[in-house]
């Protein structure tokens, strides 16, 4: 018989507060994008970040932290999956159909991670982990959908889903490598390389396709949902995720993501007024009870 034990704490406040923040870069993606398309957006979201993280790569170079040849390929993919490919790939999927449809196909992330972690990482889930995130999925489905079934009639909403399906699979195999690489370097040099490096590979197709934005022409609301974008959404959220990471499984770590729809509603609610319905709030409290059977247990290697 396994033993049971609690998943640490701070890895637990970790994920939690990475998902209070990343549930807030919808409201303020949601803000900026009246001004700027996919493109532009994620190139200014990251070109914010990247002010903060320069200095970070920097100064684990002086202290010696390099990544080594070989990683290089690795943080790339990072660079490639986590920041370039995720977010145009999420902004565009919104341009074909609906938020709640994005929503409702990004919370299948999780299964893509068990998935992964269980091919890639040697990882293994019990039943009841197994149950927490059937519970916290369906949560999550009413969350997105407002007990509705979405409507993937039109040909537009097909090439959304299938947009996002792409996205799902890029943050799941994202996740499963970085714990790899933080494994071997201090997650927040490797946050750094990982943006400075998505970042770079954004500038170019800005550059040529003139998605360039011009910071003279937005207005102070939409500087501050880029603020937020850069600062909450990616510093703070990124360095919080690579840092659970060092001590909770992927699979483990995942599905605490779905605790971001539940922020979102409650600050569209405050900034946005919408208002949430009854299946949007049990979908929230399904969420929490998942997530509640999911951390009683830590999946361990075979």
């Amino acid at each position: 018989m396994s033993r049971r034990r609690l998943l640490p704490a701070r890895p637990v406040l970790a994920l939690v507060a990475c998902a209070v923040l990343w549930g807030g870069t919808f409201v303020a993606a949601r803000v900026a994008l009246r001004e700027l398309g996919p493109l532009s957006l994620a190139v200014a979201r990251f070109l914010v970040a990247s002010l903060f993280y320069l200095p970070v790569a920097l100064t684990a170079a002086r202290r010696g932290i390099l990544p080594a040849r070989a990683d290089l390929p690795l943080l790339t993919l990072l660079g490639l999956l986590g920041v370039t490919t995720y977010y145009l790939i999420q902004f565009e999927a919104l341009r074909h159909t609906t938020a709640t449809n994005v929503s409702l196909l990004i919370t299948l992330t999780p299964v893509w991670t068990a998935l992964l972690g269980r091919v890639w990482l040697g990882e293994r889930l019990t039943r009841r982990q197994l149950g927490g995130m059937l519970v916290a999925l369906a949560g999550a489905v009413l969350v997105a959908t407002g007990g509705r079934l979405p409507d993937l009639a039109r040909p537009q909403d097909l090439v959304g889903a299938g947009l996002t399906l792409l996205n799902t699979l890029a943050w799941a195999v994202y996740t499963a490598a970085g714990r790899t690489v933080v494994s071997r370097y201090p997650p927040l040099a490797v946050t750094a390389w990982v943006v400075l490096l998505g970042t770079a590979l954004l500038v170019p197709p800005a550059v040529v396709t003139g998605a360039w934005p011009d910071p003279a022409s937005l207005s102070p609301a939409t500087w501050a949902g880029l603020v937020y974008l850069g600062v909450a959404g990616t510093v703070i959220g990124y360095s919080l995720w690579y840092f659970a990471l060092e001590a909770v499984p992927a699979s483990t770590a995942a599905p605490f993501l779905w605790l971001g729809p539940v922020v979102t509603i409650g600050l569209s609610f405050m900034i946005l007024s919408e208002r949430p319905g009854a299946p949007h709030l049990a979908g929230g409290s399904a969420i929490v009870a998942g997530l509640t059977l999911l951390g009683r247990e830590r999946p361990t290697p075979q």
